[in-house]
């Protein structure tokens, strides 16, 4: 039985472990999301040469080369430019990047200099203790008595219940991440929810196939009826060349199913291992996870390319895999990439958007179509499926697909809400042209 002593000794050591692992851990999110900014900049005062080398690029590769080569860029930087759409690149404000640049440096500058000391994260532990005790403490339960037997201390025993505060996780359709009372009304587009406490973990799953572990408590939490507190899940993460694409309960037993853009399907099952950071399938060179999310035995699976091929299946066809499997057929897309992927719910509709793939960034907002996923044939496991969009003259692809409620909400790139469009349902239509970009639909 260990002394209360080194009980406490032991304690404290983990204490110090967990914040300076917390403090590693921003510090390095600070300092990538500095370097992209420092990317960012370059292309902000160099547009219209960003432009043009994307432009006269053969392919991405290429362009990534030729900005790494023309403007002194890292690989990292030049991805992340080529990953932003043509109209978000040009409303970047220089004053506004160099302010987050700055107010990113001093907090880098902070955490170097606790992680360079030792007193200074034991005095940090000790504050946070205090905030603690101070928030949680209650009277003490035993009485101290000197050597001869002389009570000290005799106060009234006062017990605190510690309950855990319930909280929502949410994901939203267009990749913001915030927590909030299972009560507040925000005014936040809908996407993925997760009920679980601030005391609990949740896990984001990431495009290149793992999941990170984080504290509720650590997310930024939004407001009723202010969505301002959000927060991008990419740069809550600091992530580079990929992106937050589901979330999970960290100990659920729920069981899960992921997509990837070759057309790969994998179920697994909860929970994680108690580690912070879990690999979920093994990924080929090249391959990406599109979404991960919930998939019981009973429901139905559903992908789509960028070729305008659907194919819906049902769940229990994909026999649940461990951790270091690679998956399974999913969809046949030798000529195409998966852009969307998910779970078919009572009385969903699926929302396609096709342009042209020579368009530049999201200069072409093409043509939408909204149809009933019942006007939908089901086809087996690993085959090719259905047409699901008929291109028209100048268009050879889908740019977007999305299920969505019975009555979808359309939201353009910077969050505000496209005109009603009309269900469609004829299941290969050409949709109707609209005047700008889709960006999410639920």
């Amino acid at each position: 039985q260990m002394p209360l002593k080194a009980l406490l000794e032991v304690y404290l050591k983990h204490r110090i472990s967990v914040t300076t692992r917390r403090s590693k851990n921003r510090l390095d999110r600070r300092m990538g999301r500095l370097h992209l900014l420092d990317g960012l900049a370059i292309a902000v005062l160099n547009i219209d040469e960003i432009i043009e080398v994307i432009r006269t690029s053969d392919t991405a590769e290429a362009a990534r080369d030729r900005l790494k080569t023309v403007f002194d860029l890292s690989e990292l930087q030049s991805d992340y430019i080529l990953e932003l759409r043509l109209r978000r690149l040009t409303r970047f404000s220089l004053i506004e990047l160099e302010t987050e640049a700055d107010t990113l440096r001093k907090e880098i500058a902070n955490l170097q200099q606790l992680l360079g000391s030792d007193e200074l994260v034991k005095r940090l532990v000790s504050k946070e203790l205090d905030e603690v005790a101070a928030e949680f403490g209650d009277a003490r339960r035993t009485q101290l008595i000197d050597s001869e037997g002389v009570t000290i201390s005799r106060k009234a025993v006062q017990v605190t219940q510690l309950e855990d505060s319930p909280a929502t996780v949410t994901l939203d359709a267009l990749g913001n991440l915030f927590r909030a009372e299972p009560s507040t009304q925000t005014a936040s587009v809908a996407g993925t929810s997760i009920s679980t406490s601030l005391r609990k973990d949740v896990g984001l799953v990431t495009s290149k196939g793992r999941i990170i572990r984080v504290h509720v408590s650590d997310l930024p939490a939004m407001s009723a009826g202010v969505s301002t507190n959000a927060s991008s899940a990419d740069k809550f993460l600091g992530l580079s060349g990929e992106s937050v694409v589901g979330i999970a309960d960290w100990l659920s037993d729920d069981t899960y199913a992921l997509g990837t853009t070759n057309g790969v399907v994998k179920r697994l099952s909860g929970p994680f291992p108690d580690k912070e950071e879990v690999g979920l399938i093994g990924l080929k060179d090249g391959d990406k996870i599109v979404a991960f999310t919930v998939a019981a035995d009973d429901t139905e699976l559903c992908f789509v390319t960028s070729s305008a091929n659907l194919l819906i299946f049902p769940a229990k066809s994909v026999r649940p895999q461990g951790l270091s499997a690679s998956g399974m057929s999913g969809i046949s897309s030798p000529e195409s990439l998966v852009i969307s992927f998910g779970v078919v719910d009572s009385g969903s509709n699926l929302v396609t958007a096709a342009n042209s793939s020579l368009a530049l960034g999201s200069t072409d907002s093409g043509a939408i179509k909204i149809t009933p996923v019942a006007n939908y044939p089901r086809k087996g496991r690993g085959t090719q499926g259905v047409r699901c969009h008929r291109f028209l003259k100048n268009q050879d692809q889908l740019y977007f697909a999305a299920l969505s409620s019975p009555s979808p909400v359309l939201l353009n790139l910077d969050g505000s809400e496209l005109p009603v469009i009309e269900i469609d349902q004829r299941r290969d239509g050409s949709g109707v042209a609209i005047d700008d970009y889709l960006a999410a639909a639920y």
